[in-house]
């Protein structure tokens, strides 16, 4: 009985979510990849934060950096391209669009650093 009831709560918290997904991951750390001076491991990683609807995602970056360009591409076959604009070390990416499925996310700055991470939607 015990093991229905949980069965049937997860069924109603799964449905009430937009398309079915979730996000199996509430923080995404990018590495920095490279800069136009060549590859540094101590730098601070880009986090973001993907909101609990899985719509958008929150980005802070590590340093001062202006406008950027990201891409996510998806395994199914999804991808996403958006120049954002970093304000207080902020920008907000939209990711609505995207279906269930696990997706790489690279930021890349004006000044040549990337950075790259990878999230699930389930």
């Amino acid at each position: 009985m015990i093991l229905l009831c949980s069965f049937a709560v997860g069924l109603g918290l799964r449905a009430n979510t937009k398309k079915g997904k979730h996000s199996t991951l509430v923080t995404v750390y990018l590495e920095r990849k490279r800069t136009s001076k060549g590859i540094r491991s101590i730098v601070r990683p880009l986090i973001g934060t993907i909101d609990p609807t899985c719509t958008w995602m929150e980005l802070n970056s590590p340093e001062e950096s202006g406008m950027a360009l990201v891409t996510v591409i998806g395994n199914n076959g999804q991808s996403l391209t958006d120049r954002i604009e970093f304000s207080d070390l902020k920008s907000v990416l939209d990711v609505s669009e995207l279906d269930l499925g696990v997706y790489t996310i690279s930021v890349e700055f004006e000044n040549g650093a990337i950075y790259i991470g990878q999230f699930e939607f389930i």
